[in-house]
């Protein structure tokens, strides 16, 4: 779909526009003083700005001056480049100067909103699932080896103590603030049946005899089957357990009522963190948007996005491209994941949300190219962040893009190992004159469409029932 598609697609609807213009002029004395979700005339959704304009959210990750830390030296190689030859306050003002210049109004996760005196529109990381423990609370190691973030049982009384806790700091002084778009509750939310943890939820923590989400998973089965009878559950199954404390994880059990029961768990555990999460932002702040857990695209499950549509906003996506040899890899492993097609289409479909594309970026060099897609030097950086951005720009339910990162990664790797060249700046502070530029010509045309468009009254926020 061009961007002319965008807006071209169903003239008919200024004759619907017409009718919604005295309404418009009348509500100008209330429009919203934060941001909202709208649609304008032809159907195609906005990010409405506390003015009450439309605004396309075009953000950086990690616009921060201290980069991202180097785990053999444990330096930050940006920082000191920069700090050699400049004051903190010169980089402020260099660092604002350039996201005006290079075509970018927003700053996106992890970013350093305080020290530009939250005068950009800004976003905010929440944390939920992070606050519950580093790692989880059984096993603090991937099959990587790797200390990753493991799930997560929402059932148990303290995760929700902790969503508490993480919402009481993301909400501290910002509640009022008009900067702030809204909030991502976490990154990345490992639901199972995928790199991390290569079993299904429903197997995970079927293992796990004293989980809390074990419990849930035995109420559920009793509910639907009936106890303390088990027969019914046995026939269905197609096993032959004695009774419902003896059930067991069983992965490779293929009949019907097994898979449609996994599935309905899933839904169910992700509904328990989305309303937890999501309750205990709104006590706090009901004034901006909830904006998901910035899914990490070709993992996503279609159960956890349809149920974050019952509470978010808006749904953030990070949206990579991968080799062909990693693709083989995750169609293998991450089984029931959300097919890619149509260009984050069905995230839309299934949610019924407008998306933000909370990550994405393109490399040149670095140990990421062994999963993701390697541009053919600087030039294809840009080239591929041109084509990225026309696309994404097209799709009438995308509100955003926010690039992956400010600064590229350290030569000797992140805690992750990632030190990828990523960044819109070297670790030496020097601006990529090919990147620059595609942003830049792509903001202009971002900019022209976004003067013509006519917004309708924006979407209430959702405020999720206990």
């Amino acid at each position: 779909m061009s961007t002319a598609t965008r807006y071209f697609r169903d003239l008919s609807s200024l004759l619907v526009w017409a009718l919604f213009a005295w309404s418009l002029s009348a509500s100008a004395e209330s429009t919203p003083a934060f941001f909202r979700v709208a649609q304008d005339q032809y159907g195609n959704y906005w990010l409405r700005d506390p003015d009450g304009s439309p605004f396309f959210s075009t953000g950086i990750n990690v616009v921060t001056p201290l980069g991202e830390k180097e785990n053999f030296t444990g330096k930050y190689p940006y920082h000191d480049a920069w700090q050699a030859k400049m004051s903190l306050s010169d980089w402020v003002q260099q660092t604002k100067a350039r996201l005006k210049d290079w075509g970018f109004n927003s700053l996106g996760g992890w970013s350093d909103s305080q020290i530009f005196n939250h005068r950009i529109p800004y976003t905010q990381v929440v944390g939920c699932r992070a606050h519950y423990g580093p790692y989880g609370k059984d096993n603090p190691v991937s099959r990587f080896n790797l200390p990753v973030m493991n799930p997560a049982d929402y059932w148990d009384p303290d995760f929700e103590k902790a969503a508490s806790l993480a919402a009481a700091e993301a909400t501290l002084g910002r509640v009022e603030d008009p900067m702030l778009i809204g909030y991502f509750l976490d990154n990345e939310v490992n639901w199972g049946q995928e790199h991390r943890t290569a079993e299904h939820l429903f197997d995970h923590f079927l293992a796990r005899k004293e989980s809390f989400a074990r419990a849930e998973i035995i109420r559920e089965l009793k509910e639907k089957y009936g106890s303390p009878d088990i027969d019914l559950l046995n026939k269905n199954w197609h096993t032959q357990f004695k009774s419902y404390e003896e059930i067991g994880p069983d992965p490779q059990n293929t009949s019907e009522a097994y898979l449609a029961d996994r599935s309905a768990f899933l839904k169910s555990h992700a509904r328990k963190y989305y309303s937890i999460c999501s309750r205990e932002l709104r006590k706090r702040d009901p004034n901006h948007l909830l904006m998901g857990e910035r899914t990490f695209g070709v993992l996503s499950k279609p159960e956890v996005v349809e149920v974050a549509g019952e509470t978010q906003d808006i749904i953030s996506v990070n949206y990579y491209f991968y080799n062909s040899l990693a693709k083989v890899f995750i169609e293998r492993l991450e089984p029931g994941a959300v097919k890619d097609v149509n260009w984050l289409a069905e995230f839309h479909r299934l949610s019924r949300k407008p998306i933000l594309i909370s990550e994405f970026g393109f490399m040149d060099f670095g140990i990421s190219p062994f999963v993701f897609k390697w541009s053919n030097g600087q030039k294809g950086r840009a080239q591929d962040t041109a084509d990225f951005i026309a696309r994404s720009f097209a799709e009438p339910y995308i509100v955003g893009y926010h690039v992956f990162e400010f600064s590229d990664e350290p030569l000797f790797g992140r805690k992750d190992t990632e030190n990828s060249h990523m960044g819109l700046v070297s670790t030496q502070n020097e601006p990529y004159p090919d990147m620059i530029s595609a942003f830049q010509k792509q903001a202009t045309k971002i900019s022209e469409i976004e003067a013509q468009a006519k917004l309708k009254a924006p979407e209430p926020l959702q405020f999720p029932s206990d």
